[in-house]
C-alpha cells in the first residue's frame, strides 16, 4: 500500500551526524563567522577563498557557547541575529558568502 511504501522510504533514509562546536572564549568575529583564506587566495592567483567560520561548521547542530557573558557584545549580537534569522551573511572586501 502507499502508506508502506512511506513508511519503507522514511526507514531507509540515513542519519546525519549532529555536529556539535564548542566556541572557544577568545573567538574572533573572522573565527565565528569566517573570513578570507588568505594563503589559499594567494595560490589560486588572487581569487578570493572563503574560510567558513565555526557558525558554519554548526550548521544544522549545536554551537556550544560556556560562559557567553564574557563574549563581546557585538559577537553575541551576531551569533543571536543568525540564530534568529537562520541566515549567516558574510561581507569581506567585496566578497559575499
Amino acid at each position: 500500500t502507499e502508506h508502506d511504501d512511506h513508511y519503507l522510504q522514511y526507514n531507509q533514509s540515513k542519519s546525519i551526524p549532529t555536529p556539535f562546536v564548542d566556541l572557544p572564549l577568545g573567538a574572533t568575529e573572522d573565527r565565528v563567522l569566517g573570513s578570507i583564506d588568505f594563503s589559499s587566495t594567494l595560490k589560486n592567483g588572487g581569487k578570493p577563498i572563503f574560510s567558513p567560520g565555526l557558525l558554519a561548521s554548526a550548521n544544522r547542530g549545536i554551537l556550544y557557547i560556556d560562559e557567553v557573558n564574557l563574549l563581546s557584545a557585538h559577537l553575541v549580537d551576531v551569533i543571536l541575529d543568525a540564530a534568529a534569522m537562520g541566515v549567516n551573511t558574510v561581507q569581506r572586501e567585496g566578497m559575499m558568502k
